[in-house]
């Protein structure tokens, strides 16, 4: 059953290619710009080309590698005959990437992109055979069923195929954007043929000859050949004109400026962008792109573009090529994700002092050997020098990290004994029940103090904001519960715990 989506739209569809809903196979649409949009013509524009590219090489570039779940591990499965198919070379005309390529890029214009899968010494899918949209054709069958009729090219026989040997790309929506688009794109490409035949034809596009009497057929066409032949063109721009028996230049179209026909070529670009949800940086377009957010756009790109094209290509894997229940393919988008090269430096250093990344990890990702002594493989479960694998193996003797950790918690604990110290005796009668409006301005002392305290906390022991605003909220709590007799435990219990935070946990 179709979508709701598909049915509000599926008249517009059929309208063009009443053989499929989907318009996948080539149909000619007719724009009210007077021009046939088939997918073929739309790649003729150069946002549309562009789009289409940006997205098909990016997802076929990136590996799509299989993994097998074994209880919590993953482990890297590249002896799979999937994985030869998907990273090397599916069929023995194409690359894994040129048809991972040609795939997305159908998918994208079409809304559907077909692969014979071929039977053979590997398995069922020994390889993968991209079928043309345009010698391809779809049919369903009373039952429900649906199979594929493929005429191969060089030869006249139609060639039949079931669902089950066809591996099927859906696009977005699974719905052709040419069709959808045909407006938009048929517009921007008449802009272009516009723009050509204005090169082509000079000034006359837009100005047209008066003659004060009348002039017969015949001579019309004479002067006409004339003028194209010495001034159209733009090797002619520039030239004398000369006019005779009292005949002159007439304005008899709409300027280019008056119709904003530079800023309705720059929108039609935003256009066909938006219609294929790449950012315009991205096909050049870099009108409103600075270089303080040009990194930012990028990484948006590969999470609200490119990311649901990976799990479209990883689905229709896991549904159709898949047999194992527990195998799976997952791109790895990392590369696209990395920044420059302090951020990412910055990024891996994060993961390696918790416990994310060992060195030999971390140097992989940089395309490096691994390290030739044992310690490439080890991993860090506390940052470096906070007690834990130093030279002291029964713990007794503090790391230089504990003890500049907790010299930091006792200045802040010496700032709250000293502040709740010096405002307490201005409210020696607050109690909440006998003085409620004296404890109401207690109160407002106290966590006036705490709320500032925040800060400080979160700036001396390089705390989080979170977790210095909760140590915070705590303390005032305890003041206003406990009055100023609570202070004597602070510096025995409260300077450890602030240094165990510091240190992440660690107490050693």
């Amino acid at each position: 059953m179709p979508g709701l989506l598909e049915r509000v739209i599926s008249n517009r569809v059929r309208a063009d290619n009443s053989a499929d809903e989907r318009m996948w196979s080539g149909s000619v649409s007719n724009s009210a710009a007077g021009v046939n949009v088939t997918p073929e013509v739309a790649l003729t524009y150069s946002a549309v080309y562009a789009c289409t590219a940006v997205i098909a090489e990016d997802e076929s570039t990136v590996p799509l590698p299989v993994f097998q779940k074994r209880a919590e591990m993953r482990i890297s499965r590249n002896d799979h005959p999937l994985h030869y198919l998907l990273n090397m070379q599916p069929n023995p005309d194409q690359t894994a990437q040129e048809f991972r390529e040609w795939m997305t890029a159908v998918a994208a214009l079409r809304g559907e992109a077909l692969a014979e899968i071929v039977a053979g010494r590997r398995g069922f899918a020994d390889q993968l055979k991209p079928l043309d949209p345009n010698r391809t054709s779809k049919e369903r069958l009373p039952s429900g069923a649906v199979r594929y009729k493929h005429r191969p090219e060089g030869t006249g026989q139609e060639k039949t195929l079931d669902a089950e040997v066809v591996f099927r790309l859906p696009g977005r929506l699974g719905l052709s954007v040419v069709t959808l688009a045909r407006e938009t794109i048929g517009s921007a490409i008449a802009g272009d043929r516009f723009s050509s035949a204005m090169w082509k034809n000079g000034i006359k596009p837009r100005m047209g000859l008066q003659h004060p009497g009348t002039m017969s057929a015949e001579a019309q066409q004479r002067l006409a050949a004339s003028i194209d032949q010495d001034h159209g063109g733009a090797a002619n721009a520039g030239r004398t004109v000369i006019f005779e028996e009292g005949m002159q230049w007439v304005k008899i179209g709409v300027d280019p400026k008056d119709a904003q026909f530079l800023e309705s070529r720059q929108f039609s670009v935003e256009e066909v962008c938006r219609w294929f949800r790449v950012p315009p940086h991205k096909v050049a377009h870099l009108l409103r792109s600075t270089n303080n957010n040009i990194e930012h756009q990028g990484i948006e790109y590969v999470t609200d573009t490119l990311r649901p094209w990976c799990v479209r290509w990883e689905n229709a894997i896991a549904v159709q090529l898949i047999i194992e229940t527990d195998l799976f393919v997952k791109h790895n988008l990392d590369a696209l994700l990395r920044g420059d090269a302090i951020t990412r430096a910055q990024s891996l250093e994060i993961q390696r002092r918790n416990g994310a990344l060992n060195a030999d990890e971390w140097r992989a990702i940089e395309d490096r050997n691994p390290r030739t002594d044992a310690g490439g493989g080890v991993f860090w479960d506390v940052q470096p020098g906070t007690g834990s694998g130093g030279s002291d193996p029964g713990g007794k003797t503090p790391s230089r990290a504990r003890a500049l950790a907790e010299t930091a918690a006792r200045k802040v604990v010496g700032r709250e004994k000293a502040a709740i110290a010096r405002k307490a005796p201005r409210f020696a009668d607050a109690d909440p029940k006998k003085n409620p409006e004296a404890f109401d301005a207690w109160r407002s002392e106290v966590e006036g103090f705490y709320g500032e305290h925040r800060a400080y906390v979160a700036s001396v022991l390089n705390l989080s904001d979170f977790l210095a605003a909760a140590y915070c909220a705590e303390k005032a709590a305890e003041v206003l519960a406990g009055g100023l007799a609570v202070m004597d435990e602070w510096d025995a219990r409260d300077v450890a715990g602030l240094a165990d935070m510091a240190l992440g946990g660690d107490a050693a």
